[in-house]
Order: C-alpha cells, then structure tokens, then sequence
C-alpha cells in the first residue's frame, strides 16, 4: 500500500468529523482537510486479484469495514483507472496494434473494484455524492466501465444519492442502468452528465426518470442532443412539478427549432431560472435576424411580440435570469424579463 492510501486508511478509520469526501485516484489534496485520496493500485496494471493486487486482503477488509462504519464521508470520488496495455504485436517501426476486443473486457475486469470496497460501500450510510470520472477523453473503455458499473449498482439498490455526476463515459443504447438509479434517488437534487455521447434515444429514459425526483440542476453540456431531446425536456419544464432551476444543454446539436421548443415551454414554468444553449448551431448573427424569417432570434422575436405568449410568459415565468446562446439576445427579452446573456 502507498503512503497517501495508508494515511487514508487511518483517517477513514478515525471517523473524524473533518473527512468528509473521498477520492480514489486522482491528485493529492494535502491542503485540504476535508479531501483523502486513496489508490486502489497506483499503476493500474492488472495482475491476477484485480486492481487490489498491490495491496493485501487484509487491507482491503480492513478498508471496506472502516468505509462501512464511517459516518462523516458525504462524497465519492471516482476516477476511472486508465489501463495500460501491453503489446499484442508490434511492427518495425515500433508501434503497437490496437487492443482486441477480448483484450478490452481482460483490462475491464482487471480494473474491477474488490469485494471488500463493495461491501463496505453498501453499508456506508453518509455517502450522498458521487462523482465518476474518465480524465482520458481518449480511454472511455466499455460503456461507463467496470468500476462505474459496479459503483452505480449500488446506488440503484439504495437510492440515497443527491447529487450525482458522471464525466466522459459512453452510455450503450441499451444502458439504462443511470436512468434507474436516478429513478431510485428520488432525493437527487443535481445530476451532471457530461460528456457521455447522450442521443436523444438515450434521453428519453433520462428524462422518465427525473420526474421522479426533485431535482434543481440538470447538466447535459457536451453530448449529442437534438431536437427531439429538447421536445422531451419541453415536457417536463411544461409539468406544474417541475422543480428545475437550471438546464445546461451547452456544446450539443441543437439548432433553432429546438431551441424555440425550449423556451416556449417556459410559458408556465415557475422555476427555471438558467437556461444555457450556447456553442449549439443556432443560427443568432444579425443577419440572421434580418434576413431569414426561421432564424432563432426572430422565432423568439414574433414569439415575445405575440401579446398573449408575451402575457402568458412573463406573467408566469418571471424567475428566468440567464439565458446564454451563441449570441447576445434579443433586447426586448432583457426589457420583460431582466435576461443576463452569458
């Protein structure tokens, strides 16, 4: 075991007030009390027992008791092993082919997190925030990969997650393991998934589950969202319990329409108060607005000069403070409704 992982040890064990998220991999935060950083296996290599081979099974018991007696961890962070992989082949100029497909579910399984961890994380009762990350944009792996899965599982059988964040995984059309654990978490207040390659297929089932629940802040930046997602998330802003106070839906592939279906479903949405569309391909040059009458910033136009969608809008949603697009907006939205454009 690494220095920084027995020092975690022991601090996870204290039971100590100040400890209050976890991380596994990751940087050392050494100047921050409330941070301890644990490395299951610092290299990552797999070997024979999985990504805990560096360590003993002692520790691992041990480890996996302490995490489930612990009552001050609010947060886990996970960030993803990066595999390393070995050559397969080489060529003269030195350069390695490309892992197999069996090759890839070897490392999966090698990268899976040990039973002891499991189990102590299933009779941990303070973790409410989870965090999985991918830092490699280039190393996604197998769908949200092993360690991801196994961690997700969990929370879908407890359902005690407020927030929850997951970064650079891509989602299988046949997933729906995010969907039903959000839909187990009825006490998510933010859900961020970023990254994910989330189609609007996929966003369907996203969308079913988070009616469920009471969330606050919805985050889909950088994914491939359309159209049609934008007309499933219109339904839920048009639910009287829409409890939404921010969707980020920047860097997707959202064009005018979607963005009209957007903000026409505000007309009786009481919550919203930060809608961000920017680096989408909206059309929103002052061109744009002149010349071409289906352009973005003359849909919302017509659509604000419209007496009876300008009464029913302003009349109801009021809390609307942030709407960011590719360009500034409109001047009459800042006159009715005080619209900071980021």
């Amino acid at each position: 075991m690494d220095d920084r992982s027995r020092k975690t040890l022991r601090r996870v064990k204290r039971n100590g007030s100040t400890l209050t998220k976890l991380e596994i991999g990751g940087i050392d935060r050494d100047r921050d009390p409330t941070f301890a950083t644990f490395d299951i296996n610092p290299d990552y290599e797999p070997h024979e027992g999985g990504i805990a081979s560096s360590m003993s099974v002692n520790d691992m018991i041990k480890f996996g008791t302490f995490l489930g007696k612990n009552k001050y961890i609010e947060s886990l962070t996970v960030h993803r092993p990066t595999y390393k992989p070995r050559p397969h082949s080489s060529s003269d100029d030195g350069s390695f082919d490309e892992l197999t497909l069996e090759q890839l579910l070897e490392y999966e399984e090698a990268l899976s997190l040990p039973p002891q961890f499991i189990e102590g994380l299933k009779r941990n009762s303070s973790i409410t925030k989870l965090y999985l990350c991918n830092d490699n944009i280039n190393n996604r792996g197998l769908d949200d990969g092993k360690v991801g899965y196994d961690i997700l599982k969990i929370y879908e059988e407890k359902g005690t997650l407020t927030e929850l964040f997951v970064m650079v995984c891509v989602l299988p059309p046949s997933s729906s393991l995010i969907a039903t654990t959000i839909m187990s978490c009825t006490n998510l207040i933010e859900i961020t998934l970023l990254h994910c390659s989330i189609t609007d297929e996929q966003l369907l089932p996203l969308v079913e589950a988070i009616r469920h629940t009471s969330l606050e802040k919805l985050c889909l930046s950088t994914n491939a969202i359309q159209n049609v997602g934008c007309q499933a998330l219109s339904t839920l802003l048009e639910d009287h319990r829409c409890t939404l106070n921010t969707l980020d839906l920047h860097n997707n592939a959202i064009s005018n329409e979607g963005a009209v279906i957007l903000y026409k479903s505000l007309g009786n949405n009481t919550a919203l108060e930060e809608l961000r569309l920017g680096s989408n391909p909206i059309r929103n040059t002052a061109e744009d607005v002149i010349s071409a009458p289906g352009s973005m910033m003359d849909s919302l136009s017509r659509l604000l000069c419209n007496t009876s969608s300008l009464n029913s809008i302003h009349s109801s949603n009021h809390t609307l403070v942030t709407l960011s697009l590719p360009d500034p907006v409109p001047p009459n939205i800042n006159d009715f409704f005080s619209i900071k454009s980021k």
